[in-house]
């Protein structure tokens, strides 16, 4: 019953963070590890882990949701036992494991209602992805109801990413450093006109950021809501190519230097075309940045970072409201913030990003000697 599933779960919370239970212990295992569990973690990895997985693939065939991430020891050839009894599993964490293109294919092959899954820092080649998404032997495609896919710091090329956007093309979230450049055509990449993704964010770090590449991305990519950047060569030109992105939402740039993007030229035309839709943004690396502009700009941000930005100006000058809600009352500068981080900062520049942000909930200030209890008495109360 739902009951027993929910008694279950949380028991298995709550356990490893009681004090007279040292660890998970076997025993354990036996009692709580039953046909009713829809949800297993088992990242705390000081009980029996072993004894864990094998339980697992005997009784727990209802499994929906599975976290094994950070367990080192566990041999691919254990994961690939447990697997086949995974059939109804929507959500799966191997992320740190040793998880490797043939547990891959046999997620593929054994999980066809799995949604999200969760590889980041495992040992998955350019095949893993084309494994998840075609059974070679049965010539099918498999695994296409997922809608994201988390390969962080894998060694997989944007080949490998392409390919798995071409075999699951409803793929929403494909977390990689270098996503946006399974776009680029100077790869010798083939995308026809036709071809439309349903992928939200797309990342590139150190990598060469061209007018092609943004073009193709405007017309593969019409969903794209989230945009970084991370140490990029990209001219001031290509930058600006990313207005046409109408979905946008989320841009986080961090210069390759103080001097390689500039903000009046690029970052300023570039946030007074978007910022009405931003919600989070990310600067890093700039001579300067008028948070004025920001401000007024982009008046619904809910998160905002920003660090290594060597001055703000004009922050001596008064803000007036950034615009009229839809409401037609005004909206005050940063009123919407939620979370903000900012390295180094004056005392004015503190004032005017946490003067009216009441509904702040996540506060990170780095390298500003200015900041006293006192100040932030007098902003907020």
């Amino acid at each position: 019953s739902r009951a027993a599933t929910r008694i279950l779960e949380g028991a298995l919370r709550t356990l490893p963070n009681v004090r007279s239970v040292r660890h998970v212990q076997t025993r354990h295992l036996h009692v709580l590890l039953q046909p009713q569990l829809e949800a297993l973690d088992l990242t705390f990895g000081t009980g029996d882990v072993h004894r864990a997985l094998e339980l697992l693939r005997d009784r727990c065939t209802r499994l929906k949701r599975l976290n094994i991430s950070y367990l080192r020891t566990v041999d691919p050839n254990i994961l690939l036992g447990v697997t086949p009894n995974l059939t109804h599993l929507t959500v799966l964490d191997l992320s740190h494991t040793e998880a490797n293109d043939t547990v891959m294919s046999a997620v593929g092959r054994h999980c066809p209602v799995l949604r999200d899954v969760n590889v980041s820092c495992c040992p998955i080649s350019d095949r893993g992805p084309s494994r998840l998404f075609w059974d070679s032997h049965q010539k099918r495609r498999t695994c296409q109801l997922v809608t994201s896919v988390n390969m962080s710091g894998c060694p997989v090329s944007p080949a490998g990413v392409r390919e798995m956007l071409q075999l699951q093309p409803r793929l929403r979230h494909a977390e990689h450093e270098n996503s946006l450049l399974a776009f680029d055509r100077s790869y010798g990449y083939s995308w026809t006109d036709e071809d439309t993704y349903s992928i939200l964010g797309l990342t590139a770090t150190g990598a060469v950021v061209t007018d092609a590449l943004v073009d193709t991305v405007v017309t593969a990519c019409p969903y794209l809501t989230s945009l970084t950047l991370q140490n990029c060569n990209v001219s001031n030109s290509t930058l600006l190519l990313t207005m046409q992105l109408t979905q946008l939402t989320q841009l986080r740039l961090t210069n390759v230097s103080a001097d390689a993007l500039q903000f009046a030229d690029t970052v300023a035309p570039l946030l007074s075309d978007v910022g009405q839709r931003l919600v989070s943004l990310l600067l890093t690396t700039f001579s300067y940045a008028d948070v004025n502009l920001i401000a007024i700009t982009c008046p619904y941000l809910e998160n905002l970072a920003l660090s290594d930005i060597d001055i703000y100006e004009p922050v001596g000058a008064a803000m007036s409201p950034a615009c009229d809600s839809p409401h037609g009352s005004p909206v005050l500068p940063f009123q919407h913030l939620q979370a903000l981080e900012v390295r180094a900062g004056t005392l004015v520049l503190l004032q005017r990003l946490l003067q009216h942000c009441r509904g702040l909930r996540n506060l990170l200030i780095s390298g500003a000697l200015c900041l006293t209890d006192s100040l932030l008495m007098d902003v907020w109360l």
